[in-house]
């Protein structure tokens, strides 16, 4: 089950409603001006970003709904300008707290000595705000959050660590004290930083305690990130995903708020301006995240990888084609992902861009590619499925005369004893789309794209119901090369692939396609 829509949920209004008066702009400002000093191109390698106060707000709301009391301490490890601090300040105020009190239990640390002085400064100038006039000091030092400070664990953690870089493992042995030796085994080669900082998180909270945590969204469902999320779930649960907050400035990294809690309940997600209730994920939290229907019952007979070779080709393969792509040539002609849509191609009605320039009838004069490139295009000159990357939905088209050449991140599928159109059925099935975007969260360009993998596609299960998928698979032959036809036939064919699996054509998973391709 996805869960339930929570329409009168109060947090949809914490989302859509104003701050309060006077605030925002003290904390933004001095935030925004702090990251301002930094140029882009620091921000960018250092992945610091300041937090805006429409993610601090109700992220911070969501987490002290998980917490359900008045935290003694609010801490910010990598507090930069003290947006995080100032929302917290202010729902504890809202709430009925006394601002003397709340000040006293708002703290943080930084790496950066600029950013403890300028948070500092943000907290101090928000208790005079309140009334309790211009203090002394803020509770902010100067520290590395991977350090432990000899203080109790705190209430609630909030948090929006350095992020967008991949965690060398020169950085990881050069970590304080012992925490190359606590993390190095969970983290995976090509871990971001923010998963160092998530289980460093873990560490500063009480067991009963609430963290929240601006990440990446891989951190959801890749695989460097397995090993985290299993141990992290061994001592929390996910208590709340915000699958699509607004991004930050200067990053195309798509961010995700996540909430930490004990043990027991349900997980919250937020996601197009809705709630829903699902179940505690484990380990799996993209498939929480997703809010993609439970599909039991389905009925499978193998996978793709048993009937077909799925290759993906790499920067080897595109750098070796740039000098062997022409407009309008007589070779293979080029196909893009921004070309693919379902069952049909845009080659020739339709511009694409590769390396940098724009075609209108891009193709491939093979003796000019480099090696590498060569090979890609003989494996590829075979019937096949050529299956686009980054969209919101599987997007593949049939190539059955192998007259077309992917190019980086399409993925070809070449049968090994089924008919391409067999294969396009099963990639064309709201059951392809469902498993893959359950399984891949928060690994896309933005919230709703789906990263596919040779690896996932690989894993894909073929239906069982033989019958309804050969008609699915007659009908996508039969309009082969017509884009008005294969319209027309589309939505039969996902209705056949539906009994294929044995699901029902317009239940759950029906509505969950209606939403999917409508938002």
């Amino acid at each position: 089950m996805p869960g339930h829509v929570l329409d009168d949920d109060p947090w949809v209004g914490r989302v859509e409603g104003a701050a309060p008066e006077g605030l925002d702009g003290a904390a933004d400002a001095l935030g925004r001006f702090h990251q301002g000093l930094l140029g882009r191109d620091d921000r960018l390698r250092l992945g610091v970003f300041h937090t805006p106060m429409d993610i601090a707000r109700p992220l911070v709301a969501l987490a002290l709904d998980e917490l359900g009391r008045t935290p003694s301490r609010v801490f910010d490890p990598a507090v930069g300008g003290g947006a995080l601090l100032i929302a917290a300040g202010d729902e504890l105020v809202a709430k009925g707290g006394d601002p003397a009190l709340v000040f006293g239990a708002l703290g943080g640390g930084d790496v950066d000595p600029l950013a403890v002085r300028v948070a500092d400064w943000t907290l101090r100038r928000w208790a005079w705000r309140h009334g309790l006039g211009w203090l002394p000091a803020a509770d902010v030092e100067h520290r590395d959050a991977f350090a432990p400070d000899g203080r109790p664990p705190v209430d609630l953690l909030v948090t929006n660590p350095p992020f967008g870089g991949r965690l060398r493992r020169a950085e990881l042995t050069g970590l304080p004290g012992d925490a190359a030796e606590r993390f190095g085994e969970v983290l995976g080669p090509y871990a971001d930083v923010a998963t160092a900082f998530l289980l460093a998180a873990d560490e500063l909270v009480a067991q009963d305690g609430v963290a929240a945590v601006v990440l990446p969204g891989s951190v959801l469902s890749s695989r460097d990130a397995e090993a985290v999320r299993s141990r992290l779930s061994a001592r929390r649960r996910l208590a709340a995903v915000w699958a699509d907050p607004p991004g930050f400035d200067s990053v195309a990294i798509a961010p995700m708020g996540i909430v930490l809690g004990p043990h027991g309940g349900h997980t919250t997600v937020v996601t197009d301006g809705e709630v829903h209730r699902v179940a505690d994920p484990g380990p799996r939290w993209s498939r929480a995240a997703s809010i993609v229907p439970a599909l039991d019952g389905l009925c499978d007979d193998g996978s793709i990888g048993d009937v077909a070779e799925v290759i993906a080709p790499f920067r080897d393969e595109y750098y070796g084609l740039v000098p062997a792509v022409v407009d309008g040539g007589e070779g293979p002609r080029l196909l893009t992902s921004g070309l693919i849509d379902p069952a049909v191609h845009r080659w020739g009605s339709r511009p694409a861009r590769f390396a940098k320039r724009r075609f209108a009838r891009p193709t491939v004069v093979t003796e000019s590619a480099e090696p590498a490139a060569r090979r890609w295009i003989a494996r590829q000159a075979a019937p096949k499925v050529l299956v686009a990357n980054q969209t919101r939905i599987l997007e593949a088209v049939a190539d059955p005369d192998g007259s077309l050449v992917g190019v980086t991140p399409v993925i070809a599928v070449v049968p090994h004893v089924l008919d391409v159109h067999d294969l396009l059925a099963v990639f064309l099935s709201p059951v392809a789309s469902a498993l893959l975007r359950r399984e891949s969260v928060g690994n896309g360009l933005n919230p709703r794209a789906l990263r596919v993998t040779a690896a996932a596609l690989a894993d894909l299960p073929l239906p069982a119901g033989a019958a309804q998928w050969r008609g699915a698979a007659t009908l996508l032959a039969g309009a082969h090369g017509d884009g008005d036809a294969t319209r027309e036939v589309l939505p039969e064919v996902r209705r056949r692939m539906s009994l294929a699996y044995g699901l029902d054509p317009d239940g759950e998973l029906a509505g969950w396609w209606e939403r999917t391709t409508e938002a």
